[in-house]
């Protein structure tokens, strides 16, 4: 499936808050974005990043964790590869995506 416009916005803008060592997205700080830091990064309300992020999710661009009460964003490292190591949490969220593209994974 092609993205959307706005799903390429968000993506562009949130690709510098990806932490190289875990994939996950965060602020400078290192803490997990939250919708509400999405919507201040990309200027769009909550309604719109929540209808955004739920398509990237189902397009495996990003998985999405929840630890206690907080959402953790993860970008795929098959789109967003940094370094040459992909460790193994990150390789089982998106083991689909490289199953239905048939991505070989050797060497990562």
């Amino acid at each position: 499936r092609e993205l959307t416009p706005t799903e390429c916005k968000v993506i562009m803008l949130l690709m510098s808050y990806i932490r190289y060592d875990s994939g996950m997205v965060a602020t400078l700080k290192g803490n997990p974005i939250t919708n509400d830091d999405i919507s201040d990064i990309v200027d769009m309300s909550l309604r719109t990043v929540y209808d955004v992020m739920t398509g990237l999710l189902a397009k495996k661009i990003f998985a999405k964790t929840r630890v206690g009460v907080c959402n953790q964003y993860f970008a795929n490292p098959y789109i967003f590869l940094r370094g040459n190591y992909i460790n193994k949490t990150l390789k089982a969220m998106f083991k689909d995506y490289v199953t239905k593209r048939g991505i070989t994974t050797e060497g990562m």
